[in-house]
């Protein structure tokens, strides 16, 4: 997808908070946050997926795209999404992970990163509760550059850190 924006600050100059977007923020544990970068009519279901899986204990945020349509214009490239909220959240967090959705009609869970022992936990997890879930090679959904929101935790690049 090319993007219409290329950060936040040329998407805020040209749409209307409240009206086309909005940011959800609920800071909790600085642990893990929950982050979905392309709620509401960019990638439906992302921002409940992200809401449950932070539930109370969890920091939470998600943009959520709110227009009546065209609402792809306000995806920004996850490598490249610096909405303030949205960094303050992954940047205070030890780890961060985020939901998207994809054109992919199957019923996959790919899971990306840079953390390697933490995308095995993840599919583990997720395969021992029914889902069909694998470390995504697709590209752009591979989660890898270090600019990536999910990336920015304080962990990485801790690589083997403990997760238990």
């Amino acid at each position: 997808m090319n993007d219409k924006y290329e950060n936040f600050a040329q998407l805020a100059q040209n749409e209307e908070m409240d009206k086309d977007f909005t940011i959800i923020y609920r800071k909790a544990n600085p642990e893990l946050a929950v982050i979905a970068p392309y709620g509401g009519g960019i990638e439906p279901g992302t921002i409940d997926i992200a809401d449950v899986l932070a539930g109370c204990d969890y920091t939470f945020y998600a943009f959520k795209a709110l227009k009546s349509s065209e609402n792809r214009f306000l995806h920004i490239t996850s490598n490249r999404f610096d909405e303030p909220l949205g960094l303050e959240a992954s940047q205070n967090v030890r780890v961060s992970i985020t939901t998207h959705g994809s054109k992919f009609r199957n019923q996959i869970v790919h899971i990306g990163g840079r953390h390697q022992a933490l995308k095995q936990e993840i599919t583990l997890a997720l395969r021992a509760a029914g889902f069909d879930a694998q470390i995504s090679e697709i590209p752009g959904l591979r989660g890898i550059k270090p600019e990536n929101i999910c990336n920015q935790c304080r962990i990485y690049p801790a690589i083997n850190y403990p997760l238990n």
